[in-house]
């Protein structure tokens, strides 16, 4: 008889344990892609922030060329960052670092975007910026 309680017990524990398993299965999972869907979209504004930080400011030829060349060296830079990323989650490993040097390389872009402008410029980039930092 006490095989037998020992025999449930166990056997309700083992059932016990692997309910709680896959419970946690399914929704750390989704919560695992929720994450590598807010990755791709951080990197996928960070690519396309220039245009929302000068929008509303005219600038002259020059000033366009310069924007366009900060603008693809920092494109380059995103994509690799986010390759590194990609290929880190596929290893398993933490991936926290690269949303910090993302804002790192985000906000370089912003300062040497800011460094082509005008003073008058300047004023309406800035509350591109504070604008966009209100969204989000």
């Amino acid at each position: 008889m006490r095989r037998f309680h020992l025999a449930v017990k166990s056997l309700a524990l083992l059932t016990l344990a692997s309910g709680v398993a896959f419970a946690q299965g399914p929704s750390a999972k989704k919560a695992e892609k929720r994450e590598e869907k807010q990755e791709h979209a951080d990197f996928k504004a960070a690519r396309s922030q220039h245009k929302k930080l000068l929008k509303g400011i005219k600038l002259t030829e020059a000033q366009e060329k310069q924007a366009k060349a900060v603008a693809q060296k920092y494109e380059d830079q995103y994509k690799s960052l986010e390759k590194q990323e990609r290929d880190a989650d596929q290893a398993k490993q933490p991936s926290a670092q690269f949303m910090t040097q993302l804002q790192q390389l985000r906000e370089q872009e912003r300062s040497e975007l800011r460094g082509i402008l005008t003073p008058d410029q300047v004023a309406r980039f800035d509350a591109n910026v504070a604008g966009k930092r209100k969204k989000g």
